[in-house]
C-alpha cells in the first residue's frame, strides 16, 4: 500500500470513528427511569450459595469453554403499599435466556428438557404480574440467566411497575429490535427474488446478481437478530452468521467495483482467500474457540469494509455528486454500525444495551437500489437524448436521400431527354437534312435555275443546322455563335459583308437550355439576315459579354417608328417575343450611320454593391 492509500485509509478511518463516537454518545436504547415504575439496577450475584452485591448492567466473563453458562442474581424491590392494579416486569435486555421468579412464584421458566438455552438476546421481555403477587415492603425477584460461556450472559436494569405504564416502552423497544430485524428480513427476501429475476435477464451485466446475493446472505444474519436459533448447533451457527456478514461485505465490494467500473481483481481475490480460510478454520477448530474466531473475522471484515469506502472515494467522479455523498455517507454509517456491533458483542465496556446492526442491510440495500435507479434514470435520459439525436440524423439523412433521389430522377430524366434529343438530331440530320441536300444536288445536276426555290432550300438547310446546333451544345453560347458564323460565312461573302467577332465574356442566360439557346440564335440570325437584306452595310459586328449580345452594322439604318407596325418586314416583333422568352430586354437603335440590336438580361450571379461615401 503506497503513501496516498495509507493517507486515504487513515482519513476514512477517522471519519468512521467520528460516526462511531456519535453512536456511542447517543447510546440508542439506553435505559432511563420511567415515571410510575421502579428501575431496578442493584442486586446480588449468588454463586455456590454465597451472594455478593452486583450492579446492573451485568455481563459475565467470556471464556473459551463449551456447555451452558448459568448465573443467579436476585433483587429486592421495596413497595410502600401493595398495588391494586396489574403490574409487569419489563426487561429491556438480557442474554440469552432467563428463568424468573417473584416472591417464590415462577414468572418465566426454562423449557423442559432444554439442551441449549433459548437465544433471546435481542428480545425485550414483558411479563404481566398479578397485583396479588406483590406485597407491601420487600419483594424478591430472582433471575437464573442461561447462555454460552464463549459469549457470556448479561442482564441490564429492568423495570417493575404498572403494566399500562411499561407497555408503550416495551412496544417501542420490541419494534426497533425484533420487528425491525424481521421487517428487514422480509424486505431482503422480496428483493432477493426481484433482483434475482433481474439478474437472470442480464446476460452480461452482473451488477444485479451481486446485489441479489448480498440480499440473500443478509437474510442469514437478520435471522440471528430476529429469531431464536438455539435449535441449530452453536458452533456452526456462531460461525455462520458472522460469515454471512463478511460475505455481505464481499458481495457489496463486488457490486461497488462493477457499478463504478473499478474492478480490482487482486483485492477481491484477497478477500475471498480470507473468507475461505475462515470457513476452513471454523470446520476444524474446537467449539470452545468458535466465537473467538468469529470475532477475529469481524475485525477483518471491518478492514475490508473500509476498502469499499476507499474504492468509492477514489472513483467519486464516476457518479453524480449527490449520489456519491448519499452512498458514501450511508456506507460510512454502515461501517460505523459494524464497529458498534463489535463493541456490543465483544467489549464489556462501554456496554450498550440495544444492537443496531440489523438496520445496516436496509440502509445499504436502499442506497444501492437508489444508485441503480439513479443510473437507470440517467440511462433513460441519455437514451432519450440519443433517440432525439438519431431522429435528427434520420431526418437529415432522409432529406439528403430525398434530394439525392430527386437529383437522380432529374439526372435520369435528363439522360432520357438527352438520348431522345440525340435521336431527334440524328433523324433531322439524316432525314430532313438529307432530303434538303438531295434537293439542292438535284437542282444543280439538272441545271434547274429557279433561284427562289434554291434560296428557300438553302435557308431551310441553314435553319435546320441552327436547330441542330442548339440541341447539340447546351453550355457554351460562344460556341453556338461561332458555329452560326461558320454557317453564314458563304452568305456574308456572297453579299460582300465583313464579319467582326468580339467576345468579352461567355454569355450566361438566366435559364440556360436548348430552347433558350435556339431563341438567342434565331434573334442573332434574324438580325444578321435583316442587315444582309435591308441594311446595305459593309461590316457586321457581333459583340458579347456575360449579360448581353449586340449585333451592329454600318448600314443605312431603319425607321424606328415603323418597328412596331405589323408586317414591318424586319421581324422585330418576332425577335421581341423570343427576347421575352429568354428573359431579356431588346434594345434597338438606328441612324444613318448604321443600326444596333442589343439583348440584355440580368446576371445569374449576385453583384455586390459598393456605396461611395462623400468626404
Amino acid at each position: 500500500m503506497n503513501w496516498p492509500n495509507i493517507k486515504l485509509f487513515i482519513g476514512i478511518s477517522a471519519w468512521v470513528t467520528v460516526l462511531l463516537t456519535v453512536l456511542l454518545f447517543f447510546n440508542v436504547g439506553r435505559i432511563d427511569p420511567i415515571e410510575g415504575a421502579y428501575l431496578v439496577s442493584d442486586g446480588q450475584l449468588c454463586t455456590d450459595g454465597e451472594c455478593a452485591a452486583q450492579s446492573l448492567p451485568y455481563h459475565s466473563k467470556m471464556r473459551n469453554d463449551v456447555g451452558v453458562e448459568r448465573q443467579d442474581l436476585q433483587f429486592t424491590v421495596t413497595l410502600d403499599k401493595a398495588p391494586n392494579m396489574v403490574q409487569a416486569l419489563y426487561i429491556p435486555k438480557l442474554a440469552d435466556d432467563a428463568q424468573i421468579t417473584l416472591n417464590g412464584h415462577a414468572l418465566r421458566v426454562f423449557d423442559t428438557g432444554m439442551e441449549a438455552p433459548k437465544r433471546y438476546w435481542n428480545h425485550p421481555v414483558f411479563i404481566t404480574v398479578p397485583a396479588s403477587l406483590l406485597l407491601a415492603g420487600a419483594n424478591t425477584v430472582q433471575f437464573t440467566l442461561a447462555g454460552y460461556p464463549q459469549e457470556g450472559v448479561d442482564l441490564h436494569p429492568f423495570y417493575l411497575g404498572a403494566a399500562a405504564v411499561l407497555k408503550p416502552a416495551y412496544n417501542w423497544r420490541y419494534a426497533t429490535s425484533v420487528y425491525a430485524a424481521r421487517f428487514g428480513l422480509g424486505i431482503m427476501l422480496i428483493l432477493s427474488i426481484a433482483l434475482g429475476a433481474l439478474a437472470l435477464s442480464q446476460k452480461i451485466n452482473h451488477t444485479y446478481l451481486w446485489l441479489c446475493l448480498s440480499c440473500v446472505v443478509a437474510c442469514i444474519f437478520l435471522v440471528h437478530y430476529s429469531m431464536d436459533t438455539s435449535r441449530l448447533p452453536y458452533k456452526y451457527w456462531s460461525g455462520l452468521w458472522p460469515f454471512s456478514v463478511s460475505a455481505y461485505v464481499y458481495l457489496l465490494l463486488k457490486f461497488s467495483n462493477r457499478f463504478l467500473d473499478a474492478i480490482i481483481p487482486s483485492h477481491e481475490r484477497l478477500y475471498l482467500i480470507f473468507l475461505s480460510l475462515y470457513v476452513l478454520s471454523i470446520l476444524i477448530i474446537p467449539e470452545a474457540y468458535a466465537f473467538t474466531l468469529a470475532t477475529a473475522l469481524g475485525f477483518g471484515t471491518a478492514v475490508f469494509a473500509m476498502s469499499i469506502l476507499m474504492v468509492f472515494w477514489r472513483n467519486r467522479s464516476k457518479i453524480k455528486q449527490r449520489d456519491f455523498y448519499l452512498f458514501f455517507t450511508c456506507l460510512s454509517l454502515s461501517a460505523a454500525l459494524g464497529f458498534y456491533a463489535l463493541c456490543f458483542h465483544v467489549l464489556n465496556f462501554p456496554i450498550r444495551n440495544q444492537p443496531l446492526f440489523h438496520f445496516m442491510p436496509i440502509i445499504m440495500t436502499s442506497v444501492c437500489l437508489w444508485l441503480i435507479i439513479s443510473d437507470l434514470i440517467q440511462s433513460l435520459t441519455r437514451y432519450e437524448s440519443l433517440t432525439l439525436s438519431q431522429q435528427r440524423v434520420i431526418e437529415e439523412k432522409t432529406t439528403e436521400l430525398t434530394e439525392s433521389f430527386e437529383k437522380l430522377a432529374i439526372a435520369e430524366k435528363g439522360k432520357v431527354i438527352d438520348e431522345e434529343r440525340k435521336r431527334i438530331m440524328l433523324d433531322l440530320h439524316d432525314g430532313l437534312g438529307g432530303q434538303l441536300v438531295s434537293a439542292l444536288a438535284y437542282m444543280e445536276n439538272k441545271k434547274v435555275t429557279d433561284t427562289t426555290l434554291k434560296k428557300a432550300l438553302e435557308d431551310a438547310l441553314r435553319d435546320l443546322a441552327l436547330m441542330l446546333d442548339s440541341l447539340e451544345t447546351e453550355d457554351s453560347i460562344s460556341t453556338l455563335l461561332g458555329m452560326l458564323r461558320t454557317r453564314l460565312e458563304d452568305l456574308l461573302a456572297e453579299h460582300g459583308l465583313e464579319f467582326n467577332w468580339q467576345i468579352a465574356d461567355e454569355p450566361k442566360l438566366p435559364q440556360p437550355g436548348p430552347s433558350q439557346n435556339l431563341n438567342l440564335l434565331r434573334i442573332v440570325q434574324e438580325a444578321i439576315t435583316n442587315v444582309i437584306k435591308h441594311g446595305e452595310a459593309t461590316h457586321i459586328t457581333v459583340a458579347s459579354d456575360a449579360t448581353s449580345v449586340t449585333i451592329s452594322d454600318n448600314g443605312k439604318g431603319f425607321d424606328l417608328t415603323k418597328v412596331n407596325q405589323q408586317n414591318s418586314g424586319h421581324g422585330i416583333m418576332g425577335m421581341q417575343r423570343r427576347a421575352d422568352q429568354i428573359g431579356a430586354e431588346l434594345e434597338l437603335s438606328s441612324s444613318s450611320n448604321g443600326s444596333s440590336i442589343k439583348l440584355i438580361w440580368p446576371s445569374i450571379f449576385p453583384v455586390k454593391c459598393h456605396k461611395v461615401l462623400p468626404f
